[in-house]
């Protein structure tokens, strides 16, 4: 779905992606019996699977990347020529997160 939307809202697809590895991370997450609240409380569980050697940090700092791009194509009001190389940030970020987390 975040596919489509590359060619007519950029800034959305971004957000998209974003919240793909969002889910992603909280199935992660909870199957791993962690509970959560909101974005800093995934980001801290990530962060100590990280300290832990259960999540690789590549898979931490994309996600991270990914949060980021979302934000900033959600707030920031840039425009869409201006995000395509967010855009292709946050796909290869994408596949480096799901890469790392089973599904």
């Amino acid at each position: 779905m975040a596919s489509k939307l590359e060619a007519i809202a950029i800034d959305w697809a971004i957000t998209a992606y974003f919240y793909t590895a969002a889910h992603l991370a909280r199935a992660y997450l909870a199957e791993k019996g962690y509970s959560f609240k909101n974005h800093g409380e995934v980001d801290n569980h990530l962060k100590e699977m990280v300290k832990k050697g259960s999540l690789r940090q590549e898979a931490y700092e994309a996600y991270v990347n990914l949060y980021r791009n979302g934000r900033r194509a959600r707030y920031d009001c840039e425009l869409p020529e201006d995000l395509k190389e967010v855009l292709d940030q946050t796909k290869l970020d994408l596949q480096t997160f799901k890469a790392a987390v089973p599904q």
